[in-house]
């Protein structure tokens, strides 16, 4: 290999590593439906216009960008928001096992065995991840990472079904197809929505949640939390004021009691 191409090379696989690093800042701060959704919309922005519509791949393409927009990137931007990139990143080159057992299934490209240890190694490094004691009653993440790599090797499949369509055309139309349906799901998970909440009929009432279900209980959580833990610092100092008065009571009642009968003892 030249030392171009090295370069080159050294140069993509940087910034697909750089990707991970950015994806996790972005989801730390925006949630990852609505994040995608933006991601897609300013990718179609720049690259519809300059673009020509396939004509006759319009269903195909469809399936595509469904494929690889929403269930790959919604699996994988998912994940990389529970748990560290480092191991998304480990974990996604499992795309490449799942894309050879595709076309050998799919096309009859069967791999040679030093292929087929490498897959067996992959899968293997795959469950020696996932058996961290850090996974331990957790593997959702591991899961999400595994299906969204499956999902990319579907993808894969379909693009090679498509035919002869450029690049920057297949990633286009991908951004454009994928980017609403991001942002129905983002709607209806993470950002401002419409909700009835209440007593049933009468005492209910619609109320706006704006920042969504899974915001709104983060959010409550930490509002009302500190009011429970003042509820139930309040409740045992009464108790334990209820507890005092009580005991005096008590006390004070015995010692009038005794009082009393010590008086006709002295009498005699």
């Amino acid at each position: 290999m030249k030392p171009f191409d090295l370069a080159i090379v050294l140069f993509v696989v940087t910034i697909w590593g750089l990707n991970f690093v950015f994806v996790k800042i972005g989801v730390a701060e925006i949630p990852p439906f609505l994040f995608m959704a933006l991601r897609f919309g300013v990718v179609a922005l720049i690259l519809v216009p300059f673009i020509k519509w396939p004509h006759g791949r319009g269903k195909a393409l469809i399936a595509y960008s469904m494929m690889l927009g929403v269930i790959h990137f919604g699996l994988m931007f998912n994940a990389i928001h529970l748990i560290d990139a480092s191991t998304v990143a480990l974990l996604s080159q499992l795309n490449t096992p799942f894309a050879v057992i595709l076309s050998a299934v799919l096309f009859r490209d069967y791999p040679g065995w030093k292929r087929v240890l490498g897959i067996a190694i992959a899968f293997g490094g795959c469950f020696v991840i996932a058996g961290e004691p850090r996974f331990d009653g957790a593997l959702l993440p591991i899961l999400m990472v595994v299906g969204g790599t499956f999902a990319w090797a579907v993808a894969a499949v379909q693009a090679k079904q498509l035919g002869s369509i450029g690049p920057f055309a297949l990633n286009g139309w991908m951004a454009l197809f994928a980017t609403p349906p991001l942002l129905l799901i983002s709607l209806a998970t993470e950002t401002p929505s419409l909700v009835t909440v209440g007593a049933p009929k009468d005492l209910s009432n619609t109320t706006l949640r704006p920042f969504g279900p899974r915001v709104t209980l983060t959010a409550s959580a930490r509002v009302f939390t500190p009011l429970s833990i003042l509820a139930r610092a309040e409740s045992e100092n009464l108790t334990s004021l209820a507890a005092i008065f009580v005991s005096l009571n008590f006390s004070v009642r015995i010692a009038r009691s005794e009082s009393l009968q010590a008086k006709p003892a002295a009498a005699f």
